[in-house]
């Protein structure tokens, strides 16, 4: 398996391949680098393949009525951009959108090599098989949350899970963008970032976000994070 240390080995995904798998596959593998709000996929297009993260953050987004959308899921350096294809799809879902929210380096694999890898008995297919459990079980999760917790558990979950994709602790963010990840008012959300900057556990300003108390964030959340985060890591190491 790659070292974690390698630029493949930041996804937990390319990094389950074994090496010698990985070395045939570095050649017909394509880094690209993202920007905020790039469109990975749109609705209702071909898939032409799919994308592992080696950093930075992708946000899936389904989109209702008037145009308005709300985050289903995210994905980042743990996972791939494109688990249609692997169900068999052969085109996007005709109301979402994969949307870059934090720019970073991704790794584009084609459709054709991602068909031959990802093949019973390939060096894909157990990995994807596991995530793609993993990822319907955040989307299942994340629809509940939305649900049934305040705006702060779920702005804190947000920054956790995104914050757990990152180098550092800080990376951009803008109100107006992560209301319409959750699904609420710009002052809703506003509203939670002041709550959470005056118990000093994170600050934010000029669309830069700073995680300042991890532990005091963690306590503000609801369990979903927790959930989400031990399936991730039970199903995919």
């Amino acid at each position: 398996m790659p070292s974690p240390a390698s630029p493949l080995g930041a996804n937990r995904l390319l990094r389950a391949i074994p090496q010698n798998d990985l070395d045939r596959l570095s050649p017909r593998l394509e880094r690209q680098q993202t920007g905020l709000k790039d469109v990975l996929f749109q609705p209702n297009m071909p898939i032409e393949g799919v994308y592992f993260p080696l950093s930075g953050v992708v946000s899936i987004i389904t989109v209702v009525d008037n145009d308005r959308g709300i985050e289903l899921a995210t994905v980042g350096r743990e996972g791939m951009v494109g688990v249609p294809l692997f169900l068999g799809a052969r085109y996007t879902s005709t109301h979402e959108i994969s949307q870059v929210h934090i720019p970073g380096e991704l790794i584009h694999m084609s459709l054709d090599t991602f068909n031959e890898e990802s093949r019973p008995g390939g060096p894909l297919y157990d990995i994807v098989r596991r995530y793609t459990q993993a990822f319907i079980s955040q989307i299942s999760r994340h629809v509940a949350c939305n649900r049934l917790h305040s705006v702060e558990q779920r702005f804190s979950r947000w920054l956790l899970w995104t914050h757990d994709r990152v180098s550092g602790d800080d990376f951009p963010m803008t109100h107006e963008f992560l209301s319409q990840m959750l699904g609420v008012r710009r002052h809703s959300v506003t509203a939670a970032a002041g709550r959470l900057q005056s118990a000093g556990v994170i600050r934010y300003r000029r669309g830069r976000m700073s995680i300042v108390d991890r532990d005091g964030l963690e306590g503000t959340c609801c369990e979903c994070y927790r959930i989400i985060r031990k399936e991730f890591d039970r199903l995919i190491g």
